[in-house]
């Protein structure tokens, strides 16, 4: 994908789906100078390979940026109030990645970054009680590590955006588009990072 701010930057995203072991140099010597390296999902689950990844392209020079993988509604009990239990889970799940990441948080690195797509109970939450629970991780990490997140996806990050306008207003986009020449981001105007393709062999 590509850095809008300087187009000719490129970079790509890992995670446990690519099969290790991967060439960090060689993919270095294409032209690549960042990497996105997916850290933790939910409040329990880091991923195998953010280590070993982070490690290797940290080696081969690359800016390195970590993602979370949200769940939100994922847990909720009927039974207590919505509100304050998607407020609590963001925030755990924003505890998490920040204690779990942390190699690939501090200053010189990436923005950190909340993937938001499709999970058990997100679809159960309104616009705005997705906003709720986007806003209180963003602000959560924010506050720890004195940058704002970006925010990652399609479907759910404008559901989330429609919710409420600050996620538009205070948080930048890593947008997808694989089809279009020139992406349409709305309601972002434009992304800081745009995700042109599902997938390559580098």
């Amino acid at each position: 994908f590509k850095n809008l701010e300087r187009p000719l930057i490129q970079g790509i995203d890992g995670s446990h789906h690519q099969l290790a072991p991967i060439d960090w140099k060689g993919i270095y010597k294409l032209g690549f100078r960042f990497v996105y390296i997916k850290s933790t999902e939910g409040v329990d689950h880091k991923d195998n390979q953010f280590d070993n990844y982070l490690a290797g392209a940290k080696k081969a020079g690359f800016y390195v940026g970590a993602y979370h993988y949200a769940t939100p509604g994922n847990m909720l009990d009927q039974e207590k109030p919505k509100q304050k239990q998607l407020q609590d889970d963001a925030r755990k799940e924003a505890d998490y990645f920040l204690r779990t990441a942390s190699k690939a948080l501090n200053k010189g690195n990436m923005r950190p970054a909340l993937d938001l797509e499709h999970c058990d109970g997100i679809d159960d939450l309104t616009d705005s009680e997705l906003a709720y629970w986007v806003i209180n991780w963003m602000e959560r990490v924010e506050n720890k590590v004195k940058r704002k997140p970006l925010l990652y996806g399609r479907k759910y990050v404008k559901k989330a955006a429609e919710g409420n306008e600050k996620i538009e207003q205070d948080y930048s986009l890593w947008g997808i588009d694989y089809k279009n020449r020139k992406p349409d981001f709305a309601p972002w105007k434009r992304a800081l990072i745009w995700q042109y393709e599902f997938e390559g062999i580098v």
